[in-house]
C-alpha cells in the first residue's frame, strides 16, 4: 500500500471515528425541551379527553363550567406537538444510522424495535379499554361508552387499522398509534431506499443522500401544509400529517448549515408557514410551526460534517430533571391508556353521585391522579419487554 493509500486510509478511520463520537451525542439531544414538551402536551391531551367524553364531563358541560369547555375544543391541538417531535426524532436517527456506516439491516432491526414499542402499550391498551368498556356498559347507559365490540373490530384494531377500515374506535388514542405507526414505516422505507443508493458508503454519497433526504422533506412539507393537510378524507392516512412530522425532519437537516444558511433556512420555513395560513388559516399547522421554532430557539449546532448537513444540535440546557424525564418516558402509556380510567370512573361517580358538580371535578381529579400512577407504572412494567 502506497502513501497515499495510507493517508486515505487513516483519514477514513478518523472520520468514522469522529462520526460514531458525534452520534453518541445524540443520545441526550432535545431532552430539556422536548421533555417538557412531551409532558406538557399529554396533560393537554388527556385533559381534553377528561372533559370532552364520559358522564362527569356531561355535568361540568351543563353547569357552564369555561375550563372545561375551553380544554374540550381547543385541547386536540396539543398532538401537533407529538408529531412534530416524531418527525424530529426520526431524523436522528437517521442521522446516527448514516454516522454508523449506513447499513440497511441495521436500519431495519432499529425499525422493528420502534414498532415494538408502539405496538405493546396499545395492545395491552386494548385490553384495558375492551375491560373498562364493559364495566361502563354494565354500570350506567352513557352515549359516550363504546358498545360491545365484534371479533372483526378487535382484529383490525390488532393491525392498527380501524380507521383505514372505518371501524369504530375502542379507545381515544388507537387513532394516534396508527397514523405514528404509518410515519415511522413510510420513513424508515425512504431511508431504506436512499440506502440503495449508497453504493460506496463513502462521505459524498451520504451526505448527498442526506440532501436528498432534506429536498423529500422539503416537498413534504410543502404539500403536507397546502394539500394533504386540508384533505379530511386523509385523516386515516399518514399524509394527512406530513405537514407537522416533516417540519420537525427539517429542524434537525436545517441545523447543519452554517449561522447565515441555517438562518435563512429557517426564514424559507416561516414564510412556508406564513404562506399556508394566509391561503387557509389553520390552528394545527400554527401550533406545529410555533413548536417546531420553539425547539429550534433552544437548540445549536454542535459540529459539522466537512460542510455537509449531517449534524445534530444540543439543547443549550444541560440536561433534563428526573421528575420531567420521567414524566415524558411514561406519556406515551398516558396518552393510550387515560381514557379506559375515565370510563371507569366515570361510571362509579354517576352512579353514585348522579349530576353531583363536586362530585364530577372530584371524581375528574381523581382519574387523573389514577390515569398517571397507572401510566407510571405500566411503563414500568412494559420497558424490559419493549426494549428486549
Amino acid at each position: 500500500m502506497n502513501f497515499g493509500n495510507r493517508l486515505a486510509c487513516a483519514r477514513a478511520v478518523e472520520e468514522a471515528r469522529r462520526m460514531r463520537k458525534n452520534a453518541k451525542k445524540l443520545e441526550g439531544w432535545g431532552r430539556p425541551v422536548i421533555d417538557l414538551m412531551k409532558v406538557l402536551a399529554a396533560q393537554v391531551i388527556l385533559w381534553h379527553h377528561f372533559c370532552r367524553y364520559g358522564p362527569m364531563a356531561n355535568t361540568l358541560h351543563e353547569q357552564g363550567q369555561d375550563w372545561v369547555a375551553w380544554f374540550a375544543q381547543n385541547g386536540r391541538y396539543a398532538v401537533q406537538v407529538f408529531l412534530v417531535i416524531s418527525g424530529l426524532l426520526a431524523m436522528l436517527r437517521i442521522q446516527r444510522w448514516l454516522a454508523d456506516g449506513a447499513q440497511g439491516q441495521v436500519l431495519i432491526r432499529a425499525s422493528v424495535r420502534r414498532c415494538w414499542r408502539i405496538a405493546v402499550p396499545y395492545w395491552w391498551m386494548l385490553v384495558a379499554a375492551l375491560a373498562a368498556a364493559w364495566f361502563a356498559r354494565s354500570t350506567l347507559a352513557d352515549p359516550d361508552t363504546p358498545a360491545q365490540a365484534s371479533l372483526t373490530q378487535v382484529l383490525v384494531h390488532i393491525f392498527f387499522l380501524q380507521d383505514v377500515l372505518q371501524q369504530p374506535a375502542l379507545s381515544t388514542g388507537v387513532w394516534y398509534a396508527a397514523i405514528d405507526l404509518q410515519l415511522h414505516l413510510g420513513f424508515t422505507a425512504l431511508a431504506l431506499a436512499l440506502c440503495w443508493m449508497l453504493r460506496d458508503r463513502s462521505a459524498h454519497w451520504k451526505a448527498l443522500v442526506w440532501h436528498l433526504m432534506g429536498g423529500t422533506l422539503w416537498l413534504g412539507l410543502i404539500a403536507g401544509v397546502l394539500v394533504f393537510g386540508r384533505n379530511v378524507e386523509l385523516e386515516t392516512w399518514a399524509l394527512y400529517f406530513f405537514g407537522p412530522f416533516c417540519l420537525g425532519a427539517l429542524m434537525v437537516w436545517c441545523a447543519g448549515f452554517t449561522p447565515g444558511l441555517r438562518q435563512m433556512s429557517w426564514v424559507l420555513l416561516l414564510l412556508v408557514c406564513l404562506g399556508a395560513l394566509t391561503m387557509q388559516w389553520s390552528v394545527e399547522i400554527a401550533v406545529a410551526f410555533c413548536v417546531a421554532f420553539a425547539l429550534t430557539g433552544a437548540a445549536v449546532p454542535i459540529n459539522r460534517l466537512d460542510g455537509i448537513a449531517i449534524d445534530v444540535k444540543q439543547l443549550r440546557a444541560q440536561g433534563s430533571s428526573i421528575i420531567t424525564s420521567r414524566l415524558s418516558q411514561h406519556s406515551y402509556c398516558l396518552f393510550l391508556f387515560h381514557y379506559p380510567v375515565i370510563l371507569v370512573v366515570g361510571s362509579v361517580i354517576e352512579a353514585y353521585f348522579p349530576g353531583d358538580v363536586m362530585a364530577a371535578a372530584v371524581g375528574l381529579g381523581c382519574a387523573w391522579c389514577i390515569a398517571m400512577v397507572l401510566a407510571a407504572w405500566i411503563t414500568g412494567r412494559l420497558e424490559p419487554t419493549i426494549r428486549g
